[in-house]
């Protein structure tokens, strides 16, 4: 009887420390929730006023249209995505864009977040697919992070590059994170400088290009000898298949050198072919006009003067030989292939045709030379034997 107040008063003293244990636990769980708030809400203040265009997206659907699609590995997966963009798009159309921060808003050019939640057709561009491939095959093989460059439209439908860079927690913890870079200047001021750099090695190999052939001509009076070594130059700044010089003589275009056409068994048949410039498709009304013909594809092309033995060409680019304001003949390259010279090919012949009057006019100079001095050969031939005579 006597230990009944005892034990009853143990019980409130253990019930009383339990309260104040649980009151602890209590108040951190209240101190932690209080701290994931503010987290939270730091998170956001990040999320929503970073001057990077940041996207939080659902992907839960695209885990299972890939899971379902005939691929094992990697490569497999690639080359399907790559085969058949129907799917690749509809894999697209299941990424769910949840939110947004206010720049992606400034940096796509739209109206409000609202005009971009959702789905991500409206930014879309069609050379965005290789860079979708790619999210999709890390999504496959659980990569928690990866970045790649690649492109996307914004809402008035310019293309723009960026840097996209994704954190992927996992298939079931919870939504990707997607950041983007706007990289279009960069990317330009790349190729600005690509091409400034192809310019000037285009401008140098030209430039020894030029020299070969001017060291040709003043080397050698052969003129075939020269219309060759300009010809394989040409090969070095424009590629082509066969290559001819075919130079005038009345209304006729004679070969005078060619190139390449022996590997299809036409090459007898181009040096030895004589043909009339009204039997060469439309030749004779560029050779008056003086303008470089560009023939695309010449199994298209109504006016193309076709022959069995040359029937191999395709891809067709000629320009008249100009000299002393008059059309001397034809720089022709041909190719095997359609669509294969272009304009800035055209830009490019036009220094190798200036080369070729300057050699026809040498081998000109030349030949009138050599006939002046056959003539004052025989004028002093015919003197001394007249003198002689006189003094017989």
């Amino acid at each position: 009887m006597n230990n009944k107040p005892d034990n009853y008063q143990n019980k409130i003293n253990n019930l009383k420390v339990l309260i104040k244990e649980k009151k602890k636990e209590n108040d951190l769980l209240i101190n932690q929730t209080k701290k994931l708030k503010l987290d939270t809400s730091k998170y956001q203040k990040i999320f929503d006023k970073s001057y990077i265009s940041m996207w939080e997206e659902d992907v839960s659907g695209v885990y299972k249209l890939l899971d379902s699609l005939p691929t094992e590995t990697n490569s497999q997966l690639t080359e399907y995505l790559s085969l058949n963009p129907k799917i690749t798009s509809k894999l697209i159309r299941r990424i769910k864009i949840i939110q947004i921060n206010d720049y992606t808003v400034k940096m796509f050019k739209a109206s409000s977040k609202k005009e971009l939640l959702g789905s991500l057709k409206s930014i879309t561009h069609t050379m965005s697919f290789p860079g979708f491939i790619k999210l999709f095959i890390a999504l496959k093989t659980k990569l928690p992070f990866f970045s790649y460059e690649t492109c996307a439209n914004t809402v008035e439908g310019k293309k723009i590059d960026i840097l996209l860079t994704a954190y992927l927690p996992g298939r079931g913890k919870g939504n990707i994170l997607i950041s983007m870079i706007d990289i279009t200047e960069r990317k330009i001021i790349e190729t600005n400088q690509i091409n400034n750099l192809k310019f000037a090695n285009e401008q140098q190999q030209r430039t020894e290009i030029m020299q070969s052939i001017l060291l040709s001509l003043t080397s050698s009076l052969d003129k075939e000898k020269i219309l060759y070594t300009i010809l394989k130059e040409v090969k070095r700044i424009v590629p082509y298949t066969c290559a001819n010089i075919r130079l005038l003589e009345g209304t006729d275009l004679k070969t005078s050198v060619a190139i390449g056409y022996e590997n299809f068994g036409a090459e007898d048949f181009v040096k030895n072919t004589t043909i009339n410039i009204s039997d060469f498709g439309d030749a004779e009304i560029f050779l008056e006009s003086g303008k470089i013909s560009i023939i695309q594809d010449t199994q298209n092309y109504t006016e193309w003067a076709s022959f069995p033995k040359t029937a191999f060409i395709k891809g067709y680019i000629g320009i008249p030989i100009i000299w002393d304001n008059k059309s001397r003949g034809l720089l022709s390259l041909e190719s095997d292939t359609a669509y294969s010279f272009d304009s800035e090919d055209a830009e490019k012949l036009e220094p190798f045709s200036h080369a070729v009057a300057v050699a026809l006019n040498s081998s000109y100079l030349f030949d009138l030379a050599k006939k002046e001095v056959y003539k004052r050969v025989k004028t002093e031939i015919s003197i001394k034997k007249s003198l002689e005579e006189k003094e017989i």
